[in-house]
């Protein structure tokens, strides 16, 4: 059996971010001294001196709505070449070396994720880092993938009681110890509850989404729920992530969690009236329990929307 085959990637970093290119699209790099700027200012920082063409240059930092960190030195021009041949080029802050990594280190993204300007999760020697999708980060390129729409879910799991009303058997878990926010998730839903996993966060990204980890080699976004119900307000360290699968595609995603869990026998209605306005889009109902109410979560809405539209709820 072949080992599998090295890929060579070129670390970079913008805004205080590091993240990665793929050196096979790299024609090199440049000082950011040989920049003509542009006088009106925004994204395109300037044209390369000395091309034929004039290539274009963006600040990357900008392009990801990363924080631009002043810089006491002109930075790097990274000389890329779009699929017609143009050159163009991203004005980083530092380059470091080149490094190889195996096939199996890296978790390409998929579904919604493929939309954002990031191919693939990368298990380098120090952290998860991102790989930059250079193909959709040229402005002329960035149109976007078409977004995967949700339908009404279904109970799901769903078996008669002893009074012959429809039950399911659920793990209910704490996702806000500070607020008590508590959900349900059909056990056919839970694929594992596990220690906190490494967590590549999306640069520039302040929303409940929180990042991405590696898990059963694809790369799962990890989403936490408090800051879904409440992004003002950090919900604490949760001591466990739990991987669970969406009711209505393959998709899986990692929820932050605190360590009290345990199994009910509920009724497969939901409660109809959704207690908390602002959690509407993203509930498919919620029970009345004990102590308040207990939130299903409808994991394909929140992953089957844009990456901008968490923290639009909340506004």
């Amino acid at each position: 059996m072949r080992p599998p085959s090295p890929n060579r990637l070129l670390p970079v970093i913008a805004g205080g971010e590091r993240l990665l290119i793929d050196a096979s699209q790299v024609v090199g790099v440049e000082p950011g001294d040989r920049v003509q700027r542009n006088p009106s200012g925004g994204p395109l920082y300037g044209w390369l001196l000395g091309s034929s063409d004039g290539a274009t240059v963006f600040t990357l930092a900008t392009l990801l709505d990363l924080v631009d960190v002043p810089r006491h030195d002109p930075g790097s021009v990274v000389v890329l070449s779009r699929s017609d041949g143009e050159l163009w080029g991203l004005l980083v802050d530092q380059v470091e070396p080149s490094l190889q990594v195996p096939d199996d280190a890296l978790y390409p993204l998929d579904g919604v994720m493929a939309t954002t300007p990031y191919s693939a999760l990368v298990e380098t020697p120090t952290h998860p880092t991102l790989l930059l999708a250079d193909q959709r980060l040229h402005p002329d390129d960035a149109a976007a993938a078409p977004i995967e729409t949700s339908q009404p879910s279904q109970p799901n799991g769903a078996t008669p009681s002893a009074d012959g009303a429809a039950t399911q058997r659920m793990l209910w878990v704490t996702v806000d110890a500070k607020r008590g926010l508590q959900i349900g998730l059909s056990v056919k839903q839970v694929v594992e509850i596990c220690e906190p996993l490494p967590i590549a966060p999306f640069p520039g990204l302040n929303s409940a989404l929180t990042g991405l980890v590696a898990y059963d080699g694809q790369a799962l976004p990890t989403v936490s729920l408090g800051l879904l119900h409440n992004l003002h307000e950090p919900p604490g360290s949760a001591g466990r992530l739990l991987i669970a699968r969406c009711t209505r595609s393959t998709r899986r995603v990692g929820l932050p969690i605190f360590d009290e869990t345990r199994l009910v026998e509920l009724p497969t209605a939901h409660q109809v009236a959704i207690p908390q306005p602002n959690v509407a889009a993203w509930i498919r109902g919620c029970f009345e329990v004990e102590g308040g109410h207990l939130i299903v979560p409808d994991l394909d809405a929140i992953l089957g929307r844009p990456l901008d539209w968490i923290p639009e709820l909340l506004r």
